[in-house]
């Protein structure tokens, strides 16, 4: 990837460009129906680079689009798309959207990153908002939705349920209408297990005195 990404780029600052038509500025274009600007790259078919402001970015694929001033992305895959003004983040996958990110990335498909800032969604469908957040897995909301947060969290699973102040979730919801939680730590470091625990043996030198087993008195 790095070797690939740096040929992409020498051709770009080399003022290489192929396709529908040529600009004045570097840039590179190959393919059909693809929108580019000065000193960034588009390569596949009908993708844009609207905002004559949007440079340095790099676009691969097929309908992928940028449509701010905006600069340094990476975006491959199928309609993912970037607006209000982003910078430093990749996208990877299909239908992958966000507004107003910096240094963050989005894999998979259908997630959704708002004002993310050092921030990741990897899985699909899910929902990441502000300062060093981190979502992993399917229908994951981080960051409540409309507003930002600058308390970083970590939730894995699926269908969260999004709550105030918490470091680390479990999400066990089966669709957006049947949200839960298996596990949540919070920021003051409790933790709070919302479903059964079931220990089926004992593992090593726990002791849980006249709670566990006779041999641990």
């Amino acid at each position: 990837m790095k070797i690939l990404l740096a040929v992409l780029l020498t051709a770009t600052l080399a003022a290489t460009s192929f396709g529908q038509s040529a600009l004045s500025g570097t840039s590179l274009n190959i393919g059909t129906g693809n929108t580019t600007q000065a000193k960034s790259a588009t390569i596949g078919n009908n993708n844009n680079l609207a905002d004559p402001a949007a440079n340095y970015n790099l676009l691969s694929g097929d309908s992928n689009w940028i449509s701010t001033a905006s600069g340094t992305n990476f975006i491959t895959g199928f309609a993912n798309g970037i607006s209000g003004s982003s910078y430093a983040s990749m996208m990877f996958g299909a239908y992958n959207t966000a507004n107003g990110i910096l240094a963050s990335a989005a894999f998979g498909w259908g997630n959704i990153m708002a004002n993310a800032n050092n921030s990741l969604a990897y899985g699909g469908g899910n929902y990441v908002a502000g300062y060093c957040q981190t979502g992993i897995g399917l229908g994951l909301i981080v960051g409540t939705v409309g507003t930002t947060s600058d308390n970083p969290t970590t939730v894995v699973g699926s269908y969260n349920t999004d709550k105030a102040d918490q470091r680390f979730v479990v999400g066990i919801g089966t669709d957006n209408t049947h949200r839960d939680n298996a596990l949540e730590v919070s920021k003051t470091g409790k933790v709070t297990m919302l479903k059964d625990v079931t220990m089926t043996r004992r593992q090593g030198d726990l002791r849980m005195g006249r709670f566990g087993n006779p041999g641990d008195e």
